[in-house]
């Protein structure tokens, strides 16, 4: 496959008439980070559905005997497109694996999806197909999402990560967590999470909070730890965020857990996610060869990385993580 191009600039417009349409909301302090919700100022339609919540898509291994590591097929049956977001981790068939990019699966259609091992310990045993449940944390995300785009500019891999470098990653928030796995299973880390998440009884409280700031339209939202951006996740629509939203802060809490971060700012104005956002079209290439359908974005500058979907000028979903 080949390399990232340039987009055309009616695509970076786009993006960027997209983005302008985003207003910040008053931001909540939680734990050690502050959490800005982030509002769609004008109306929008658009019919799309969640992988993890549309009942007529399979996700499953190539085949019997043609399964391989770094990739998976997904099969829409269904009459709607699928938004299949990246760090979507899908658990079962022959081990379990996270996605590496945001794309869209027109109705009706079959997309090979390039994927990374999130259990390294385990082939086999579990039939040919997956369940997407959980969302990986923002940080196992970025590392990959970096390895992602230097893999396109070596190799012309599209989606591709740096295997051994996830699996030196899951060894860590497993040993971080202190949860043991034959399987090296990075979902007994996430279980973790939700355990904590479950104990605390917080995270409710939290979503209803970005929510509320939101004026019932939130949404996206943007992390901040210290001063800086830390990981931004947007939806074309406020209701694909409240399906996501669970998953995504859970994430969200293990990095907060795990990682030696400065404290969160005290809430403000969210300048500092304003200004991260304008930033964002100078930085995005358009994928070439797409995943999906209509335009796919890769960002990449010295303080951002991510990857966007936009389809016939509207952004479906957008992932930036900045340099913390």
């Amino acid at each position: 496959m080949g390399k990232s191009e340039g987009a055309a600039p009616s695509v970076i417009a786009q993006f960027g008439q997209e983005l302008a349409g985003i207003a910040v909301g008053e931001p909540v302090t939680w734990q050690r980070a502050t959490f800005v919700p982030l509002i769609w100022t004008t109306d929008r339609d658009l019919d799309v559905a969640l992988l993890e919540e549309e009942p007529g898509v399979d996700v499953e291994e190539l085949g019997q005997g043609r399964a391989t590591v770094p990739e998976i097929k997904i099969r829409n049956r269904s009459d709607k497109f699928v938004l299949v977001t990246d760090g979507s981790l899908v658990e079962g068939a022959y081990q379990n694996r996270v996605i590496n990019v945001t794309f869209l699966v027109a109705p009706k259609s079959e997309r090979v999806v390039p994927v990374s091992c999130v259990e390294a310990g385990r082939w086999g045993g579990r039939g040919l197909r997956f369940k997407p449940r959980r969302k990986a944390p923002p940080m196992l995300r970025a590392r990959a999402r970096r390895e992602i785009q230097a893999e396109a500019e070596r190799q012309g891999h599209i989606g591709r990560a740096n295997q051994g470098r996830v699996w030196r990653d899951v060894a860590l928030y497993l040993a971080a967590c202190g949860r043991g796995s034959p399987s090296e299973n990075f979902v007994e880390a996430m279980v973790w999470a939700e355990e904590e998440v479950a104990r605390e009884g917080t995270l409710d409280d939290l979503t209803a909070e970005l929510n509320r700031r939101g004026e019932g339209r939130t949404a996206g939202v943007a992390t901040v730890w210290g001063n800086r951006v830390a990981a931004v996740d947007l939806f074309g629509l406020p209701r694909l965020f409240e399906k996501a939203v669970g998953p995504i802060l859970t994430a969200y809490l293990l990095d907060l857990r795990l990682a030696e971060l400065p404290k969160g700012k005290e809430a403000g104005d969210g300048k500092v996610v304003r200004e991260f956002l304008a930033q964002l079209p100078r930085f995005a290439n358009r994928r070439k060869p797409t995943i999906g359908v209509g335009d796919e974005l890769e960002i990449s500058g010295p303080e951002c990385t991510g990857n966007a979907v936009l389809y016939k000028g509207k952004l479906y979903h957008m992932s930036v993580f900045g340099v913390v």
